[in-house]
């Protein structure tokens, strides 16, 4: 049924892949110079030669709305639990992969700038581990129904 706990959550969990397309993840200042880095783009106030050029940009997007869709077309296996659950698991290892892309890619980013300006962290950051928490409970509810669903034909 749609209206699951898990339906809700591997919802959120698209949602907020989206919307990490419309919040930067960090960003640098150094006087009156600011440069921000979001999913597909760094964009800086005034160009400067400087400007990193980062390969987690190029494929990033594309892995973001691959994710964001799968998690809408899992909604719909709730007839199939079993598929449901390891479609799951694929969609929280990429999640992972996510995670440690943004990692390292945050610490190319933070390597390429000067050491005199100051980063500024934003809600961007945190939206692969938010997602992953969703993810990761959503599949802990499939589980759950699994689990009583056996429990009660075990009863029969």
């Amino acid at each position: 049924m749609i209206q699951r706990i898990q339906s809700l959550l591997y919802l959120i969990a698209s949602v907020l892949l989206i919307t990490w397309f419309f919040t930067p993840i960090v960003s640098y200042q150094v006087t009156d110079v600011t440069t921000t880095f979001d999913l597909c783009y760094i964009k800086s106030d005034k160009p400067f030669s400087a400007a990193p050029s980062l390969p987690f940009v190029a494929w990033a997007p594309y892995l973001v709305v691959a994710l964001a869709l799968a998690y809408l077309v899992v909604i719909f296996l709730y007839n199939n639990r079993r598929l449901q659950l390891l479609v799951g698991k694929a969609l929280v290892l990429g999640n992972l992969v996510l995670v440690v892309a943004t990692i390292l890619a945050y610490g190319e980013f933070k390597d390429t700038m000067p050491s005199s300006g100051s980063f500024a962290y934003h809600f961007g950051l945190f939206i692969p581990l938010l997602t992953l928490a969703a993810a990761f409970f959503a599949n802990k509810a499939v589980k759950k129904d699994e689990d009583l669903v056996r429990a009660a034909d075990r009863l029969r």
